[in-house]
């Protein structure tokens, strides 16, 4: 039995969502592996390993880094038919994939006491089975709401059911769930743009061939949902027209360097204030059904013109945006409907997703749906199975001994005035790290709709979800200021998420189960291996903290500048030398790479190696047997060869195309190549000579916190 783990179901109410975006996803990335050739650094440009056969003979250490650590496997690999990439987060994630497909076969297998999570578990997954009664019903579920929506006659009616809740289609907005400093860390709604109906706005702006078969694929599939749910007459000129709309919508989405700029998503401002900002949409109708009221204060997402798009819903005749809600709304609750509306929406989503893989079964779709609705039951097994009490020690104790590597150099630091950094250290201190499983994951309580019925289920989870939102809303913290540990104990995320990321609001590093295990964590690894690959990744984290956007939050999580102005400036001027490395190469082929962009990830990436290096010496420096030069020399070849092996990933160059202009990830060869010549000890560890393509002279090399001497 073949299980997909659907992250978009594992994580859907994960409250880190609505805490802020996430800072780094070190290996949540969508970066594409790249080789680097050339004589001179100056002239070097990342160009895509396509295949095998293009493999250079194996070049030196200092010519190229990453080919040189990962030249054998470049040399064998081969992208499978159904995939866009292969790499060692593809090899984890396949690993676990196929663990919880025998843990969900023995759970199917065995019988559980009525009521229990796992009873509810396979409710939910037969019920999906049962194909025979969720084609009996067909449509019924949604015809409703599809009958309210061919009866919108005004902008009014329009905004009225963007904005409802029973069933929630979305529509040109989305709200989300925000905790904001200036109301004491409660919880706010957030005003932000809907995600367009192909996923990525860069679908609709782009005129290369890949893109034009993308959109007029997508638009087939438009069709027969359209036809499928709102009548055959002119469907062909009615998508055409949702797709004009949606073009224009793309072209005032923010743009990926504001999204990730903090400063941007700050503003406030009453719902009823709305009006003044953009008076072209009705917000009191749409408000209304969400349920806010005029003085709901909400925060707005980085718009760089809300009246246009305000003047664009204006114009847009009702009957376009009536076909683009009954596309919504199918698109949105498509999977759980009769098997043709649901083979139509997988394959829409596939093409959202830019996945190659063929369409998933019933069954497999079953274990995605109870998988959701149950999300725990399959976690809990596979932590019982594989996060041992001396993983989760091994992992806290490297971690602890990186934050004192980050401590020693940020004592260092000397071009820090004091106050600066004794409020970095400060920052430093109170972070925390969540190890393996979220607070109280093994609560579980009895799903609302486990009798059987697949739609109600849904519609009452997404229900029960809204009502719980609204109430937050509606919260006010303990003594004016909800805590940080009070919204560290209200994260969420699964265990089963091949990835680690930090958290800057609630200053907190999250590593999941499912990511400590090879290549970037084995406890019968040795020091340099595992310090290379997790103790690098620890370090990416921590250095999240203190990146270009980290930065601007204080120990709490907070939105607060705690830098002297003379310091910020040579942070700024450390950063804009650190983009100057990275100009000139691509991102993808034809899509050059974006510094600034990449900027947050390319610093932490040097910060990280750089701490990881100095715990890893200081660990092994503790060990019984005491390290000579020799032994010293090999143990750094470890390290830097496990930094460069985790790294290791090749992609398509049509995917990597469509997802560089938002991926805040540098190509892996760049973050290996140009990374690792501004390290001393990689030079020492490998003979790096001036002659070597990324040789980098001594006052060239940049540090980010320089070492105690």
């Amino acid at each position: 039995m073949a299980v997909k783990i659907l992250f978009k179901h594992l994580i859907i109410i994960s409250l880190t969502a609505f805490l802020g975006a996430i800072a780094s996803a070190e290996e949540l990335d969508a970066s594409a592996e790249k080789a680097t050739t050339g004589a001179d650094t100056s002239a070097v440009t990342a160009t895509a390993i396509e295949l095998p056969k293009n493999v250079q003979p194996r070049p030196n250490a200092g010519h190229n880094f990453y080919l040189f650590a990962n030249h054998s496997w470049v040399s064998e690999v081969e992208i499978p038919a159904d995939s866009l990439s292969a790499g060692a987060l593809n090899e984890a994630r396949e690993r676990t994939e196929a663990e919880i497909a025998r843990i969900e076969a023995d759970l199917l297998a065995r019988t559980w006491p009525e009521g229990s999570a796992e009873h509810q578990y396979q409710i939910f997954y037969h019920a999906f089975l049962d194909e025979r009664r969720v084609n009996r019903r067909g449509l019924k579920p949604i015809r409703d709401s599809l009958q309210r929506i061919r009866l919108a006659q005004s902008h009014h009616d329009i905004a009225a059911f963007m904005g409802n809740n029973w069933p929630y289609a979305g529509g040109l907005f989305d709200i989300s769930l925000k905790v904001s400093q200036q109301e004491g860390r409660a919880y706010i709604p957030k005003l932000g743009l809907a995600r367009p109906l192909f996923g990525l706005s860069e679908i609709y702006l782009r005129d290369d061939a890949h893109a034009i078969a993308l959109r007029a694929q997508g638009a087939d599939m438009l069709e027969q949902l359209l036809r499928r749910g709102s009548g055959r007459f002119g469907v062909r000129k009615r998508v055409q027209a949702v797709m004009a709309l949606e073009t224009q919508l793309a072209r005032l989405a923010p743009d990926a360097n504001a999204e990730r700029d903090p400063a941007r998503s700050q503003p406030l401002l009453l719902a009823g204030e709305l009006a003044e900002l953009a008076p072209d949409f009705p917000w009191t109708h749409y408000l209304r059904a969400h349920g806010l009221a005029a003085d709901t204060r909400l925060s707005l997402a980085p718009f760089d013109d809300l009246g246009a798009i305000a003047d664009i819903f204006a114009r847009t005749p009702v009957a376009v945006w009536r076909d683009y809600l009954s596309l919504r709304l199918m698109i949105r609750y498509g999977a759980y409907l009769s098997e043709d509306v649901a083979i139509m929406t997988e394959s829409l989503g596939q093409l959202r997703a830019a996945t190659l893989r063929p369409l998933p079964s019933r069954a497999e779709r079953a274990s995605d749906f109870a998988q959701w609705m149950v999300p725990n039951v399959l976690a809990r097994q596979y932590v019982e199975r594989h996060l041992t009490e001396e993983t989760v020690r091994s992992v806290e104790a490297m971690a602890e001994e990186i934050r004192a590597a980050y401590r020693r150099r940020l004592e260092n630091a000397d071009w820090l005035s004091r106050q600066t950094r004794i409020a970095a250290l400060e920052k430093l201190e109170c972070l925390a790290f969540m190890i393996g499983v979220p607070p109280d994951w093994h609560t579980s309580s009895t799903v609302p709709g486990a009798d059987g019925d697949v739609f109600s289920a849904v519609f009452q989870k997404f229900r029960t979800r809204h009502v719980s939102t609204l109430a937050r809303y509606h919260e006010h913290p303990p003594g004016g200021m909800r805590d940080v540990a009070t919204l560290r104990q209200n994260i969420s995320f699964s265990p089963l998420q091949v990835g680690a990321y930090y958290l800057p609001r609630l200053n907190m590093i999250v590593l999941p189960a499912a990511y400590l295990q090879p290549p970037f964590f084995d406890p019968e690894a040795d020091i340099a291996e595992n310090y290379g690959a997790l103790g690098t990744t620890l370090g990416h984290e921590i250095g999240h903290a203190f990146d270009d956007q980290g930065s601007q939050f204080d120990p709490t999580g907070a939105f607060e500048n705690w830098w002297t102005p003379k310091d910020r400036a040579r942070f700024d001027q450390l950063a804009a030398d650190l983009s100057a490395q990275f100009t000139g190469f691509d991102a993808a082929p034809g899509v050059p790479l974006d510094p600034q962009l990449t900027l947050g990830e390319n610093f932490s990436d040097l910060a990280g190696i750089e701490t990881a290096r100095d715990a890893m010496l200081a660990a092994g420096a503790r060990q019984e047997t005491p390290m000579d030069d020799a032994t010293r020399r090999a143990m750094l070849q470890r390290f830097f060869l496990s930094y460069a092996g985790k790294r290791r990933r090749v992609r398509r160059p049509e995917t990597d195309r469509q997802f560089a202009p938002r991926d805040r990830h540098s190509p892996p060869d760049l973050r290996t190549n140009i990374i690792l010549s501004n390290i001393d000890a990689w030079y020492d560890a490998f003979e790096i000579h001036q002659t070597d393509a990324f040789y980098r002279t001594p006052q060239d090399r940049l540090t980010i916190w320089p070492a105690p001497d």
